[in-house]
């Protein structure tokens, strides 16, 4: 006997190849435009992630697209496999800035703890970013963000959990609601600079539903209400979407419903 099930599924999340767009366009917003030495010509280096990983494939293709796409000329004087490892990627850029000294003029890095590392070697050579180098990641970690607004990182792409919980709240509600769900819902990544760096820097990443036996307590950003309930979650899976949306909405906006939502 063959089953046939039928599977509500909507995909909420972002295209990497924007996080890799935004980097480029990171670089172009600069004073100089990536041309730090005025040559015509953008030499960088790129610390790569994971190879097999689509979003490191992405990252180091779109990235430079940007560059080209706006007409500039780009040298790549090396591309490092650093597998997302802040250390591995220290390593690498130090050996970089030996080899090829002030060639750099930008440092690509498909996330932020390899960013992290450069930026260690970077100002352990004796190197200024904005000055005579650019730097820019991906992930809008607190470190980096803070080393942004510092003036130490050109930049950073944030892959935008807020709008990202949003869109799935809002589609859940939808489902709930037996509205009719779209089957991807795409959120932009969000370019990090100095001059926005500050909305970031102690910005809670996301909320947590955790169990703990019987009891799933939501622990969200301390401008929002934590709930939890006793009942096991299979017995009650049909009308726990709605109760999830009921427990994102902050608590000054909650609705007398979402008030009254037994738990």
């Amino acid at each position: 006997q063959v089953r046939h099930f039928h599977f509500n599924i909507a995909f909420d999340g972002a295209d990497a190849r924007q996080s890799g767009t935004y980097q480029g366009q990171l670089i172009l917003e600069t004073e100089t435009q990536g041309d730090i030495n005025g040559d015509g010509k953008i030499t960088y280096i790129m610390c790569k992630g994971d190879p097999e990983n689509i979003d490191a494939q992405y990252r180091t293709e779109y990235s430079i697209k940007a560059l080209t796409d706006a007409g500039k000329e780009v040298e790549c004087l090396y591309e490092y496999l650093d597998n997302w490892d802040q250390t591995t990627a220290q390593q690498d850029v130090a050996n970089a800035l030996s080899q090829y000294g002030d060639q750099i003029e930008v440092v690509f890095c498909n996330n932020d703890a390899m960013a992290l590392g450069a930026l260690q070697s970077i100002q352990q050579a004796g190197r200024t970013v904005g000055k005579d180098i650019y730097l820019v990641g991906v992930d809008a970690l607190a470190e980096a963000v803070q080393d942004v607004l510092d003036g130490n990182m050109t930049g950073t792409v944030l892959n935008d959990d807020v709008g990202q919980a949003t869109a799935a709240a809002e589609a859940t509600k939808l489902y709930v609601e037996g509205s009719a769900v779209e089957q991807y819902y795409w959120v932009d990544y969000v370019k990090v600079t100095k001059d926005n760096a500050s909305q970031y820097v102690s910005k809670t990443k996301v909320p947590r539903l955790q169990m703990q036996g019987t009891q799933w307590t939501l622990t969200l950003d301390k401008s929002y209400k934590a709930r939890a309930f006793e009942k096991p979650f299979s017995a009650h899976a049909p009308c726990f979407e709605k109760r999830f949306f009921c427990g994102l909405k902050k608590e000054k906006e909650a609705s007398a419903e979402c008030q009254n939502t037994v738990w």
